[in-house]
Formats: structure tokens, sequence, C-alpha cells
């Protein structure tokens, strides 16, 4: 598939992401590096290395948020995609030991940089079978006739799950996510509390919003708690034109975190 996708390519090195399923190829066409991950049939994104730094926009941007000083590395050009229509620039940080992905789409005259949990490539789930025995116990418990959504797989060959899921009465259904080990993360599904401000929280999770606050300016605009794992859900956003969307477990540790910044 590779090599009829790519007759031209030089330089290429195959490896293996998971036995018989999924591979990674690092090449050049026309001496410009490419990566591609893939399945036995279809690439499902690809991507064109830059060797010039991210445009001053999006750096400035970056340095005029919670994110200043942040060193920005692998600038990507997304070429092709399974299932977007358009392309995306991507690059890479680390925050608080933990590896972002930030994206943007090039051309716009608003950037929207939106930074999440880092991976390499995706690939589509289409129904239960393709969800391990723990995720599907979870599943099976839940109210849920419809299954779809995206597996992610980050640097080490780790799984994120997000799942997209409704009971078919024609009514919004929610996400479900999972980490590496099949834990669930966090559940959108009928939130078991809606919250309208931060004096509804329990002292340990509005200290740690509070700090926010006073850190970088965030506050609480949206949020809820989960069913299943009594963990919380919160949107905050700022005067700099920044947002977060914070996974946080009943204790107060954060689990994930998307970050938005907004720049001309």
């Amino acid at each position: 598939m590779f090599s009829a996708r790519f007759p031209d390519a030089t330089e290429t090195t195959i490896k293996i992401v998971e036995k018989d399923k999924f591979w990674e190829a690092n090449y050049k066409v026309n001496n410009q590096r490419f990566y591609a991950g893939m399945d036995s049939l279809k690439i499902l994104r690809r991507s064109r290395l830059e060797d010039v730094a991210v445009p001053d926009s999006i750096r400035v941007g970056i340095d005029n948020s919670m994110l200043a000083g942040v060193e920005i590395s692998d600038y990507r050009d997304e070429v092709e995609s399974f299932h977007r229509p358009y392309r995306l620039r991507t690059a890479r940080y680390r925050f608080q030991d933990k590896e972002y992905l930030l994206n943007w789409v090039e051309n716009e005259p608003i950037y929207m940089i939106r930074s999440e949990p880092f991976y390499k490539f995706e690939y589509p789930i289409n129904s239960k079978a393709d969800l391990p025995e723990k995720i599907r116990s979870v599943m099976d418990a839940e109210p849920i006739l419809h299954i779809g959504g995206l597996i992610f797989i980050d640097e080490k060959n780790e799984k994120r799950y997000q799942l997209n899921a409704s009971n078919g009465d024609g009514l919004p259904g929610g996400d479900y996510v999972f980490d590496n080990d099949q834990n669930l993360i966090s559940v959108s599904y009928k939130p078991a509390k809606t919250l309208s401000g931060v004096d509804e929280l329990p002292d340990h999770v509005k200290q740690y919003l509070d700090q926010l606050n006073a850190q970088y300016g965030f506050t609480f605009q949206l949020g809820y708690q989960m069913r299943i794992t009594n963990g919380y859900w919160f949107y905050l956003s700022n005067s700099n034109r920044e947002s977060l969307e914070l996974i946080l477990d009943e204790n107060a540790k954060e689990l994930e975190r998307f970050h938005t910044k907004y720049v001309n």
C-alpha cells in the first residue's frame, strides 16, 4: 500500500506501531521529509515536516498566554487525514511534564490555536467490537445504542479512547474518554450535577481553580460533576482570549487539559 501510494519515496523507515494492525513511516519525496501513520489499507494521517520555526504570529500568541516561554518543536503541515476535510498545522511542546500537540488552521484571519494531549495519529471506532473488553463492559452498563469516535496513539504507542455515544432517541449523547489502561477518565453523558459556580465545589477542588485564577486569570464559566467517576469537567476563560477545559478526578488531580488561544 505504501509503495503504491509513494513510488518516489526515498530514505524510508517503516516501524510497527501495533503488530499486524498499524505502522508509521518516515520518508522523503523530492527532498522533503514526511511522516505517515497507516493501517494496511490506507493512510490515516500524513504530515510534511517543516524545517523552519513556527510563524511569528503563533510564537507571539503562545508567549502572550499561560504557555509563555515553552519550547515549540516538530513543526508540521498535515497534508492528509482520513477524516479531516481541512489541513492543520501542528507543533509540539512540553508543559508540566506532559506532552501536548499544538494545532491551528493556516490562512485564517484569526487563528484558533488549540492544544491537546499529544498523539501521532488516530483511527476510527466503528462499533463496540473495536474496543477492549474492559471498556465494552463499561459501555454495556450504559443506555447506549450507537458508538463511534477515535482512538489516539501517542509517542509510546499507548492509546487514548474517545467515544461518541448516543441512545438513538434523537437527543444529544455524550463523550466517554478512557486512558491506555482502559480506565474511564471522563464522561459527559448525563452529568451527575451541573455547576453554576465555584462556591458549589468541595474546598480542595475550589482551591485548585482559585490557583489557576490567581496565576493566569482564569475564571469559572461552566462545569459539571460526572457520573461513574465523580470527577469534574470545567470550562475556564480569561481576559487574554484564552480558554481552558479541565478534567479533574474527585481528588482534584488534573487528568487532562485542552488549551485554546485566539490570535490575529
